[in-house]
């Protein structure tokens, strides 16, 4: 809600009417993938929306949280690299890219439901066993453990 209060100051800023306003679609489609670091922080940009703000942008995946490149331990890194692959794999191949729920996260963080040919990429993971949902606990889940 706060992104799109945001978009409506900028198209305010830029001209854009508040009749025009209602249009506005809450949801970003035609996204241009670049890579991802993390299989959770992904480099996009978003078409239509300021360079400032949309051009390579990172986007943390909602709702998931995965292994750690420079994770505890070798079973977390290696883990860490097969789940970034899979989803660069995945975003790499995409035909459509769409941006959900888009909102301002911890440490000031963009997080958004990604999705690829209309399926949710947060799922995916999950169903491969490379993240696990994420929690409002403190700390991040442990890899490590057998």
């Amino acid at each position: 809600m706060k992104f799109f209060r945001l978009i409506l100051l900028l198209g305010i800023f830029w001209g854009v009417t508040p009749s025009s306003v209602s249009a506005i679609d809450p949801h970003f489609h035609n996204v241009t993938f670049h890579r991802c670091y993390h299989a959770h922080s992904c480099f996009v940009s978003i078409p239509n929306v300021p360079n400032i703000f949309g051009d390579v942008i990172l986007i943390r995946i909602a709702g998931i949280d995965t292994p750690e490149i420079l994770g505890q331990c070798d079973k977390e890194k290696q883990l860490a690299l097969k789940a970034r692959n899979f989803v660069n794999t995945v975003l790499e191949n995409a035909r459509e890219i769409e941006l959900f729920d888009l909102e301002r996260g911890e440490h000031f963080y963009l997080t958004a439901r990604i999705m690829a040919n209309g399926k949710n990429v947060s799922k995916l993971l999950l169903d491969k066993k490379f993240a696990l949902p994420a929690t409002d606990k403190p700390g991040k889940p442990n890899w490590c453990k057998e």
